[in-house]
């Protein structure tokens, strides 16, 4: 059974099922991922795998415990996003960490981020502008799983292609959680990084790999 839902949580829920339609219906067609559960590719039984151990990760967390499709539906968005890396464990990784699969996820104390990927409201309208997305309220749009994966991951690009040094991913992981000011001032200036969000990551990583093993055993 869902885990009970905060007074709070509830009427974000509730208001941004709504205000979806008004704030993202003009990139509905970017947003767009098409999904065939009862596919036979072999891509698609990996994507099934994952999103079976990412969905058992996410019972983990009392306060939204989403349902199998529902992940599935995230996983997939994600390999169909992905540009760049083509590894969509790395970003299941990274929202495990972030909001532990709760799409309703919010956090004022730290620059109001919200939704699955954990962004700041400021953060994601700087991205809707760059995207050119009509997307009038990207606060309130962060509620949608996959207006929130799709900026996730546009946002970790960014700044992975933006860092031209060898470990890339330790410095991009730096660098969406610390902000790509603070990691490029660092490699600019030949400073150590702390290896903090990179070793999360890892253990994340580790963990839905688990899962998956688990799973076959």
């Amino acid at each position: 059974m869902p885990g009970k839902l905060t007074r709070r949580e509830m009427i974000i829920l509730a208001g941004s099922s709504t205000a979806q339609l008004a704030t993202v219906a003009v990139a509905t067609k970017a947003l767009q991922v098409s999904i065939d559960l009862n596919a036979s590719s072999e891509k698609a039984q990996e994507l099934k795998r994952l999103a079976r151990a990412c969905h058992r990760r996410a019972q983990v967390n009392e306060r939204y415990r989403p349902a199998y499709e529902e992940v599935f539906d995230w996983v997939w968005a994600i390999y169909s996003f992905d540009r760049v890396l083509k590894d969509p464990l790395h970003y299941c990784a990274m929202i495990d960490h972030e909001s532990l699969w709760n799409p309703t996820h919010y956090k004022l104390s730290d620059g109001n981020t919200r939704g699955l990927g954990s962004m700041a409201v400021d953060t994601a309208r700087d991205l809707v502008e760059k995207e050119g997305l009509k997307v009038q309220a990207a606060g309130t749009a962060l509620f949608n799983p996959r207006f929130a994966i799709k900026m996730m991951i546009r946002y970790y690009e960014q700044i992975y292609l933006a860092t031209p040094i060898r470990d890339r991913e330790r410095w991009a992981l730096y660098g969406y959680n610390g902000g790509p000011g603070a990691a490029r001032r660092r490699s600019e200036k030949g400073k150590k990084l702390s290896l903090t969000y990179h070793k999360t990551h890892k253990r994340r990583r580790a963990l839905i790999v688990g899962e998956m093993k688990g799973a076959e055993a």
